[in-house]
């Protein structure tokens, strides 16, 4: 079962076209242990509604489109940030489930700043990714979707699969004046 901050960063992760699977258990050497969220993301993926294409995280397309298939490993952490969220042995399992596709380490934390993305200097690569920046761009992305009078309400077919969306949106109503 995932916890709030899964959540938020799986449902950040999907509303920029990535196909979630959570919690995914990883046998790695003598021991297993799981990877918070594994994502797949076609390249140029995008969600189009009433002929009107949903926005996605400039900050996370720039970087995620760059490759024709992209495998997100991404590690959650509710707390401070913390380099090095995934393992090695994490990044070589994912490489295995989707030899095609390119790996990518993700870190989602909680920062005092709505920082965007930050590619850290660590051998290889990861993507730290603030869940307060996360936040705030789920709701801008809300807000823009309600301004453009999308049926994408609680009670619409597109919500009703995602719980934890749904719960957003709800959420999201009771704090707009």
């Amino acid at each position: 079962m995932l916890n709030t901050p899964e959540k938020l960063a799986g449902l950040y992760l999907r509303l920029n076209g990535f196909f979630l699977l959570p919690n995914f258990t990883v046998f790695d050497g003598d021991s297993h242990t799981d990877i918070d969220i594994l994502g797949l993301r076609a390249q140029g993926a995008a969600e189009i509604v009433e002929g009107y294409t949903l926005p996605q995280d400039p900050n996370l397309i720039l970087i995620v489109d760059r490759y024709t298939l992209a495998l997100a490993v991404a590690q959650v952490k509710g707390g401070r940030f913390q380099h090095g969220l995934t393992s090695q042995g994490h990044l070589n399992y994912a490489r295995g489930l989707a030899p095609n596709a390119e790996v990518i380490s993700m870190a989602f934390h909680t920062k005092t700043q709505h920082e965007a993305i930050v590619i850290s200097p660590t051998d290889p690569p990861e993507l730290n990714i603030s869940l307060q920046y996360v936040n705030h761009w789920i709701r801008e992305r809300i807000r823009t979707m309600m301004s453009h009078r999308m049926n994408l309400t609680k009670t619409g077919s597109w919500a009703w699969s995602e719980p934890f969306l749904s719960d957003y949106l709800y959420l999201y109503n009771l704090q707009v004046d």
